[in-house]
C-alpha cells in the first residue's frame, strides 16, 4: 500500500499548534493543517484479489486521492500555580473519485472529533495533582498505530489520566509521584474488540549529587477485552537505575 503526502500534513495528537491569542491569564490558539495524500489501494485487499462476483466491492484494487482538512481550538487559563485547557480538533478526509469505476469512494469520507481537557495545581509546598482526559468520535484511520490496534469502522475511546506528585529542593532533589490512566474502546461494527483498562505507575527520584539521580520506577497494567475474544492480559513491571548527565 502506497500513501504519499502532498503539502503540509495534519498532525493527530498536538492541539497547541499556534503562538496563540492572549487576554491576560486567558489565551486561544487555533489552528488549521491540510493536506493532500495519495493511496494506491483504498480497500486494503491483496495484490492478488479477484472479485467473487460482479456485484462485490471492489472490483478489483483502486486507488484515490484524499483531501484533508484538520481544524483545531486550544483554550487556555495558566496562571503561576494554576492550568486549564479545553480543546477540539476535527479530522476530516475526503476522497476525490479520481479513480472510482463505481462511484463509491465518498462513502469512505469520514470524520475524527477529539475533545480534550486538563486541569494541573501546584501547591506552594511541592504537592502538585493533574487530571487530563481524552475523547475521540473516529471514523477514519488518522495514524499507523491505528491499522496496528485493528482500529475498523465507527470507534469511541476515551483515555484519562491523573497524577499525584510531591517534590522538594531547588533541582526537584526528591520527586515522587503517583499515576492512574483509565483506556476505553467502544467499536460499532466490531464490539468483540471492545475493550478497558486501567495502568498505574509511579516514579521516585533521588539527587543528592551533582549531576547524578537514583531512579525507581514501578507499573502495573490489566486489560479487559470484552466479547468472544475475552480476556485480561496483566503486567507487572520495575526497575531502578543511577543516571548521570
Amino acid at each position: 500500500m502506497l500513501n504519499c503526502i502532498l503539502g503540509f500534513p495534519a498532525t493527530a495528537s498536538s492541539f497547541e499548534e499556534t503562538e496563540g491569542i492572549r487576554f491576560g491569564s486567558f489565551s486561544i490558539h487555533p489552528s488549521v493543517f491540510t493536506s493532500l495524500r495519495y493511496v494506491d489501494n483504498i480497500y486494503f485487499v491483496s495484490t492478488n484479489y479477484e472479485p467473487a462476483d460482479a456485484s462485490s466491492v471492489p472490483q478489483g484494487i483502486e486507488s484515490d486521492y484524499v483531501f484533508n482538512i484538520t481544524p483545531a481550538a486550544l483554550f487556555r487559563f495558566k496562571r503561576p500555580r494554576f492550568k486549564a485547557e479545553a480543546g477540539y480538533k476535527l479530522y476530516n478526509d475526503n476522497y476525490l473519485g479520481t479513480d472510482d469505476p463505481d462511484n463509491r469512494h465518498s462513502k469512505l469520507n469520514a470524520a475524527n472529533h477529539t475533545f480534550n481537557g486538563l486541569v494541573d495545581y501546584q501547591t506552594p509546598v511541592g504537592l502538585f495533582v493533574g487530571v487530563d482526559d481524552t475523547y475521540i468520535v473516529q471514523q477514519s484511520f488518522e495514524d499507523s498505530a491505528q491499522y496496528v490496534d485493528l482500529i475498523v469502522g465507527d470507534q469511541e475511546h476515551n483515555a484519562g489520566h491523573g497524577i499525584l506528585g510531591f517534590k522538594h529542593g531547588p533541582e526537584d532533589n526528591f520527586y515522587v509521584t503517583a499515576k492512574y490512566t483509565t483506556i476505553t474502546d467502544r467499536y460499532g461494527q466490531f464490539n468483540e474488540f471492545d475493550r478497558d483498562g486501567w495502568f498505574a505507575d509511579g516514579d521516585l527520584r533521588l539527587k543528592f549529587l551533582p549531576k547524578t539521580a537514583l531512579l525507581l520506577k514501578a507499573a502495573s497494567a490489566p486489560m479487559t477485552t470484552r466479547g468472544p475474544r475475552d480476556r485480561a492480559p496483566t503486567f507487572s513491571t520495575a526497575w531502578a537505575a543511577c543516571r548521570a548527565n
